[in-house]
């Protein structure tokens, strides 16, 4: 696989499913903090059609004609982990950051991106710092229970692997290649894989407010995240 030449452009992968009633302001901003960040024409934006049933689609091409290099991507059925394992397939670019719509922190990606060449995966936590988490107590629970079995079974040191993430494709170019689970725990898979080869990780502290209702029953997600984590660790 060549990498891009260049130390200093950077990918975007956003995963949407009915994402329609944020998408437009949410992604306009995105575009101006990256102008500002990154440079006019040094980034492009790929967003990942995840199966929505919405307007998602039509916002997406409206988006992509207004912005050249905002490029949409459709996925027939919702999986977050098969749309972001896209994306980065999709990537031009030597620097990718993995992001969801209601995750985006500017401080986050100023501060990752001005440390870029420190890091071979910079990760942000909405757990690290309690006091800025407004996630529902339901979805808190659930992130506890989560981060407690990553340390069971994987000795997992941080406090979250859900973030948004800046990584180095070209050091990470065998784990993204290794990475192969899908839905949720395809953050997991890369996060744990990346600390077991020894790459340099840090953990950053970020603001955390939630866009969208829990879109899965408690018991339903707890059954398919031990089954998940379950798989994986036997992988």
């Amino acid at each position: 696989m060549i990498f891009p030449q260049s130390t200093g452009q950077l990918s975007v992968i956003v995963p949407v499913y009915n994402e329609g009633m944020h998408l437009e302001q949410r992604i306009g901003h995105f575009v101006t903090v990256l102008d500002t960040v990154v440079g006019s024409g040094h980034w492009e934006i790929r967003l990942i059609n995840n199966g929505s049933a919405d307007n998602t689609a039509a916002i997406i091409d409206s988006l992509s004609k207004r912005w050249g290099n905002i490029i949409g991507h459709s996925l027939p059925d919702p999986n977050y982990g098969l749309a972001i394992r896209h994306g980065v397939a999709q990537a031009n670019h030597a620097y990718i950051y993995i992001v969801d719509l209601d995750q985006w922190d500017g401080a986050f990606i100023q501060w990752a991106w001005h440390y870029r060449q420190s890091y071979d995966l910079i990760v942000s936590s909405k757990r690290a710092d309690p006091s800025i988490n407004r996630q529902s107590w339901l979805r808190f629970v659930l992130s506890w229970g989560l981060n407690a079995a990553l340390q069971l079974l994987f000795a997992f040191p941080g406090s979250d692997t859900h973030g948004q993430k800046l990584l180095n494709r070209k050091s990470l170019a065998q784990i993204l290649a290794q990475t192969k689970a899908d839905r949720g725990q395809y953050d997991v898979e890369l996060v744990v894989r990346s600390l077991r080869a020894g790459k340099s990780m840090i953990e950053l502290p970020v603001p955390y407010e939630e866009m969208r209702p829990a879109r899965n029953a408690l018991i339903k997600k707890v059954m398919w995240n031990i089954w998940a984590l379950s798989k994986l660790a036997w992988r």
